[in-house]
């Protein structure tokens, strides 16, 4: 009986241990460091990117994922590897003032993510 018990016990962590986020993504990322290359092919000079899994949000959201800026025509590659083990991101981008946006949801696990920022995705912001 005993036997049965921790066997049973057993198989029972193994199935959390495998259904856990962290476990199954990471098990299935071919893309472990979830490195996404980002293009400016808009005519917007962006300040600020920040990401965000899909618990993430206000204050949990990642810091600033660029040094300096991401001038028309430049590209950069972020590192979206938070721990949590997940790998669709909300990534956003900000001008100087806050002011226009372009946003994309990523599956970072692709050994190809990238962004490409065209003007058809940047959309002006109401700042009132």
């Amino acid at each position: 009986m005993r036997l049965r018990t921790l066997l049973l016990s057993s198989i029972a962590l193994i199935g959390l241990a495998a259904a856990s986020p962290a476990f199954a993504d990471d098990y299935d990322c071919p893309n472990i460091d979830r490195a996404v290359d980002i293009y400016n092919e808009s005519s917007t000079t962006f300040h600020y990117i920040d990401a965000a899994n899909r618990d993430s949000v206000g204050a949990d959201a990642s810091d600033n994922l660029i040094n300096d800026v991401l001038e028309p025509g430049g590209s950069v590659t972020v590192y979206l590897n938070d721990g949590t083990g997940y790998h669709v991101f909300n990534l956003e981008a900000y001008d100087e003032d806050n002011g226009t946006i372009a946003m994309t949801q990523l599956d970072a696990c692709s050994t190809s993510a990238e962004w490409i920022i065209t003007d058809d995705d940047v959309e002006p912001q109401d700042l009132d």
